[in-house]
């Protein structure tokens, strides 16, 4: 009864760390992922900020009165694109990278913390479950 019980035991802790693995590699992942989109993101944002300062911008007032900069400038309309797509990547590279980083450190808790031994001392055997909080 003894044996059964500890391959029970044991069968259920090796899935449970196989899953525990698998999520702390999936983290892993998003949170490098996150770091990289960050990166390339407020990267594109800071040269694209340079390219529409440094941009030839016209000051035009409409018949509402409302002022408006226009460009031809390649410079201020490469800067616009690249500030429409880096101000995005940058926030999900940032919101990715927190939430990889909370979540591989839930997880590598849960796979450092849950053990499952068995010793013997004298004639009796034992079996322990050992969970850290």
């Amino acid at each position: 009864m003894l044996l059964l019980t500890m391959a029970s035991f044991g069968q259920l802790k090796e899935s449970d760390r196989q899953m525990y693995q698998s999520k702390v590699q999936s983290y892993t992942k998003m949170k490098k992922t996150g770091s990289t989109l960050a990166i390339v993101g407020g990267g594109l944002t800071i040269v694209s900020t340079i390219l529409v300062a440094s941009a030839d911008w016209e000051e035009t007032e409409n018949y509402h009165g409302e002022t408006q900069y226009n460009t031809t400038d390649g410079s201020g309309v490469a800067g616009i694109v690249g500030l429409v797509i880096g101000v995005p990547m940058a926030v999900t590279g940032i919101i990715l990278n927190s939430v990889g980083n909370r979540k591989l450190k839930y997880y590598q808790d849960k796979l450092d913390n849950v053990k499952l031994t068995s010793f013997q001392q004298g004639k009796q055997a034992w079996i322990t479950l050992a969970i850290k909080f």
